[in-house]
């Protein structure tokens, strides 16, 4: 579906913003209003659970011509990945009691998360230019 995929190229150019966010800040100047509208909460939260949705969705539903599973596997990954670390590090932020899976989810993936954010960028900007490569 068409929806799916251009949902798909939309929630990891902004999850990978928002994760980027800092990174941004300090290299450029003109970043600061961006960076202000991204720290929201509700914004990270709400574009967080949005693109795990939308990448799992995309794990079933298929873009025209491309294999059932296999069209958007890494764009569909990059998503649920991206979206479940702003999910968590909210969590994280408003949880005094670490869980177990919280703790290895900090661990992995909070650690990393300017890394995560990139390749996120980079996988919505190739799969919004090159849509019939069969891994993206």
């Amino acid at each position: 579906m068409v929806q799916i995929y251009l949902l798909v190229i939309l929630c990891n150019l902004f999850v990978g913003l928002i994760l980027t966010k800092d990174f941004f800040n300090s290299k450029f100047e003109n970043f600061t209003l961006m960076n202000q509208l991204l720290s929201s909460e509700i914004m990270q939260v709400t574009v967080g659970c949005i693109s795990t949705i939308v990448g799992l969705l995309a794990l079933f539903l298929r873009y025209t011509g491309n294999l059932i599973v296999l069209g958007d596997l890494i764009p569909a990954l990059s998503a649920i990945i991206a979206g479940m670390t702003l999910f968590v590090e909210y969590i994280a932020q408003e949880e005094n009691n670490d869980s177990s899976f919280i703790k290895f989810f900090k661990k992995t993936f909070l650690k990393n998360r300017v890394i995560i954010g990139f390749i996120s960028i980079t996988v919505g900007i190739i799969h919004f230019v090159a849509p019939s490569i069969e891994l993206l």
